[in-house]
């Protein structure tokens, strides 16, 4: 297939995939675990009875303004969200930032008013928002302050109408921490003080950008404000096992403990991947499934990495002695200063080496467990590979 073409642009049955890979649909239906696309309805989830329970109890309740939830790349936060949502039989509105480009304040608004706008005319509150609103062509020309005043009047009016049918409007914001640059967070942080009918779910896999998104940060527009957080991990060994087990169960399919076994030493507990391997062993088998999946996985790592790397200068080459150091081992902090110093034959000062590490924590490439610091994603030391120094 010709790697420019759109998903729109494909014959029928064909999809693309993150990374720039195409696939056609040729498994039998249905297969849940082994779906490589979100989940939508709770049946396809597998071990999220705690984080289910968690986000639907905290649904339309006053006291939990802003639930977000947490986890590394490819664990379920968009699935969990979308079965959640889907589920929801009270006003909602589900939002995902990859939708906004170019990522600029004016577009992010643009896009915002035209979704509550729909909204409004979905649950038949237009008339009340256009006695404030003249036009949504007005917001397109608004700058400043009076495009940001046009926002809070359509909110505004919306949070009064949900007063009145007593209930909340709930808006799920997908990999919300893209939203920082835009100014976002000073609309959510208004709403969470101004609009009590309106609450807020947010998820992302740049942890440690949308705990500062979401007001970790004394700087930050939310910080502060009280706040239900739902961590989704990575499964441990024996739920992986489970989850490939059951998952061929469904598909009636024969699997050897040893190839399940192999796949999980290869691809750790990190379901994304599993459902992939999954999947791609139903269409092409065993062997074949673990080499594409180690192999396809490496490359769309490497390019999050490369995406990462792009605008860190000459900072670059430091990142990746680092991840390459702890693809060897784990190691704790003052070993990764030692090891840095030792390829650049230099003292580096201890604030370089603390920022190189939280940044690597923040955008999901690396995490703590007890005193060491490891890769996050098991294939992560295979996507080195494809990033040059």
């Amino acid at each position: 297939m010709p790697q420019h073409l759109t998903n729109q642009q494909l014959l029928p049955g064909w999809k693309l995939l993150p990374g720039g890979m195409y696939y056609k649909h040729q498994l039998p239906s249905p297969i849940m675990y082994f779906s490589i696309e979100p989940k939508t309805s709770k049946e396809d989830l597998f071990n999220f009875d705690e984080p289910y329970a968690a986000l639907k109890k905290c649904i339309g309740l006053n006291e939990e303004r802003l639930v977000v939830v947490f986890g590394l790349r490819r664990t379920g936060k968009t699935s969990l969200m979308k079965v959640v949502y889907n589920e929801l039989d009270m006003p909602k509105i589900y939002i995902d930032a990859r939708e906004i480009f170019p990522l600029t304040p004016l577009s992010t608004n643009q896009y915002l008013v035209s979704i509550f706008i729909e909204f409004a005319r979905k649950y038949d509150i237009i008339k009340a928002i256009l006695e404030h609103v003249s036009a949504v062509e007005f917001v397109l020309r608004a700058e400043g302050k009076e495009r940001e005043a046009i926002l809070s009047s359509i909110l505004k009016n919306i949070n009064a109408e949900m007063q009145k049918r007593k209930t909340h409007l709930v808006i799920f914001i997908d990999e919300a921490q893209l939203l920082k640059p835009t100014g976002a967070d000073r609309l959510l942080a208004y709403i969470y003080d101004n609009l009590k009918h309106i609450q807020i779910v947010v998820a992302g896999s740049e942890i440690g950008i949308l705990e500062e998104f979401a007001g970790q940060n004394k700087n930050a527009s939310l910080f502060g404000r009280a706040k239900k957080q739902i961590t989704l991990n990575r499964l441990r060994p024996e739920q992986s096992f489970l989850f490939l087990k059951k998952g061929f169960a469904q598909a009636k399919k024969q699997i050897s403990e040893k190839e399940l076994m192999a796949a999980i030493t290869e691809i750790d507990g990190i379901v994304g991947w599993l459902s992939m391997y999954g999947w791609h062993y139903l269409k092409i088998g065993s062997k074949k499934a673990l080499e594409t999946i180690v192999k396809d996985g490496s490359k769309i790592i490497a390019d999050e990495l490369e995406a990462f790397l792009s605008y860190r200068g000459e900072a670059r080459r430091r990142y990746l002695i680092m991840l390459r150091t702890l693809s060897i081992r784990e190691m704790r902090w003052n070993e990764l200063k030692r090891t840095l110093e030792l390829e650049e034959k230099k003292k580096i000062n201890d604030s370089h080496i603390s920022n190189y590490i939280e940044a690597l924590v923040n955008y999901g490439f690396i995490e703590k467990e007890g005193i060491n610091y490891k890769l996050a994603d098991p294939l992560l030391k295979r996507g080195l590979d494809f990033v040059k120094i």
